[in-house]
């Protein structure tokens, strides 16, 4: 077993060194008020109730929790917009590996337990709530005396229209649960986000959480349970707290000891 430094009886092995260093910053997580236990398997976030005004975005951050209106960089943004009267949803500044399940290109709108995985199809950029009005011009057709075709509008008609998942006809749809996808360190995980859509476009987060476990599924709205894996993420905060001041004590013993 290698030991760490020039006097064996100052340090401790290097593995449980550094186990020990990992439980001493969950600890500090904890501290600062965290998610989830470290070993639970769905780590979750509150999202605060923040919402969007006109043209700024919601942005959230899976792993870290992280909350702001930063857009993009920040794993996901929720956004609304004036000029279209919508909001859609964008994933990472549409860097690949992230996005949110979908049918027919739209993000999908999903109900509690709908499972989120590797089957699903996710996609960077949607829209997820839209009300849009096209104006269409009517022709009438006249030929000249020297054989030329001229076509010359005679009015126009409007055509009103709702697109999204998250439209109910001229309303907003509500609450439901985006389905999404990103990764850590390369690995592909999954996760779900708790939003609603308003009547004006504006988009609300009430929570997100993912899977710890590479590659494993996840219910839409699950805090607890999920798949079992080694997600190198060992004892809860308040175990690891004791132990980091155990560590602590450990070593100021061992200084003492060989001085």
């Amino acid at each position: 077993m290698k030991i760490v430094g020039t006097s064996k009886k100052q340090r401790l092995p290097e593995g449980l060194e550094k186990r020990l260093a990992a439980y001493g910053a969950m600890a500090v997580a904890a501290a600062l008020g965290g998610s989830n236990p470290a070993n639970a398997s769905v780590i979750s976030w509150p999202g605060g109730g923040a919402t969007t005004v006109v043209n700024s975005s919601v942005t959230f951050n899976m792993i870290t929790g992280a909350v702001g209106t930063t857009d993009p960089g920040n794993h996901f943004a929720l956004r609304q917009l004036s000029y279209t009267s919508s909001a859609s949803a964008r994933a990472d500044g549409l860097v690949a590996g992230f996005g949110f399940l979908q049918a027919g290109g739209l993000p999908l709108k999903l109900a509690g337990g709908v499972g989120i995985g590797a089957g699903g199809l996710f996609q960077s950029i949607g829209i997820l709530a839209r009300n849009f009005r096209t104006l269409n011009a009517i022709y009438t057709t006249t030929t000249t005396s020297y054989g030329a075709t001229n076509r010359n509008p005679n009015g126009f008609t409007t055509t009103t229209g709702f697109l999204g998942n998250w439209q109910n006809g001229n309303l907003g749809a509500g609450r439901g649960f985006l389905g999404l996808k990103f990764l850590i360190a390369g690995q592909t995980h999954f996760g779900w986000a708790d939003i609603t859509v308003g009547n004006g476009y504006a988009v609300t987060l009430h929570g997100f959480a993912y899977e710890a476990c590479a590659d494993q599924s996840i219910l839409s709205g699950a805090t607890t349970g999920g798949a079992t894996c080694d997600t190198g993420q060992t004892p809860e905060p308040h175990s690891a707290a004791l132990l980091a001041l155990g560590a602590a004590g450990i070593l100021a013993y061992r200084r003492r000891k060989a001085a």
